[in-house]
């Protein structure tokens, strides 16, 4: 077993169990591997991690990159980058605690590293998309448009039982996941005031 499928098994493992209730010896049984390996390696489960969450990072990239070069309106990358964004919540869950975890853990280099990658890529698709078009936009900070995308996705990607409260466990969620991006496309472009 190489350092590639402990990596998937990692990120597999994770999509179910959050970071911090993760242990070596789950890790090691579910990759048929000693914890010896593990800290060959990546130096123990810390360095795993951060292993992992740089590879969710490059794929999450590679998706939004994708999305904001399809070309077409600012409507269409848009929505098409937040259900990207929703879709990475929901197929992987505790990304972002990983990632905030190594945020306030972040006295290693890796996890500066990390961090630094997580808020420059994904700020640099959101400039993307703002500089990818010739429609007018009035000037926004695209720092702040990154966080608000975020919190947006984050919270309605993770958060199955409270929209089976708000909206009925009968909706479709696919359904529901693009009337929710057809909402913030549409709050996002125009904003809550009423059309003149």
């Amino acid at each position: 077993m190489g350092r590639e499928t402990l990596i998937e098994v990692t990120q597999e493992l994770l999509r179910k169990t959050p970071p911090d209730r993760l242990t070596m010896a789950e890790i090691s049984a579910a990759a048929n591997v000693t914890p010896a390996l593990i800290r060959y390696y990546f130096g123990g489960k810390e360095g795993l991690f951060m292993a992992a969450a740089s590879a969710q990072l490059d794929a999450l990239q590679q998706k939004g990159q994708a999305a904001v070069d399809k070309g077409g309106s600012l409507k269409s990358r848009l929505a098409e980058r937040l259900l990207g964004m929703v879709g990475q919540v929901q197929e992987n869950p505790h990304f972002h605690k990983l990632i905030m975890d190594a945020v306030y853990s972040g006295s290693t280099k890796e996890s500066e590293t990390l961090t630094s990658q997580a808020a420059s890529r994904g700020l640099m698709l959101t400039l993307s998309l703002l500089h990818g078009t010739d429609e007018p936009l009035r000037k926004v900070d695209p720092r702040f448009l990154h966080i608000a995308m975020i919190g947006m996705t984050e919270f309605f990607g993770s958060s199955e039982v409270f929209l089976q409260q708000l909206f009925g466990k009968d909706e479709d969620p696919e359904a529901l996941r693009q009337r929710y991006v057809d909402f913030l496309v549409d709050l996002l472009l125009h904003g809550l005031a009423r059309p003149a």
